[in-house]
């Protein structure tokens, strides 16, 4: 019955609660691999920071969403879902501080 929740959620998308989901779920993967956004840093700084595609595609449509009346075409939603997907398996990512403080 898990696997049916999540499907009936799946297709009521294009809601902006779907973006703020994926963000969040988005800063809890960096945060496991250790990158965590400092409060002096706004999303999309912090999304430049980090240096990765994925996390800025999903920054900007937060963004959008937040402060646009756009909603999520299913494409955007498939691309966002795809991009956190593959930050979770992506060992290059590394907190941006290590990098530049030696």
């Amino acid at each position: 019955s898990m696997f049916w929740s999540r499907i009936s959620k799946k297709i009521k998308r294009g809601k902006q609660g779907d973006i703020v989901e994926f963000y969040a779920r988005m800063q809890r993967i960096l945060a496991e691999k250790g990158i965590v956004r400092p409060q002096y840093q706004t999303p999309l700084e912090f999304a430049f920071a980090v240096g990765n595609s994925g996390v800025r595609k999903v920054t900007e449509a937060y963004n959008k969403a937040r402060y646009g009346s756009a909603d999520l075409s299913e494409d955007e939603t498939a691309a966002i879902e795809d991009a956190i997907s593959r930050l979770a398996s992506d060992d290059d990512l590394q907190p941006a501080n290590n990098r530049s403080h030696g």
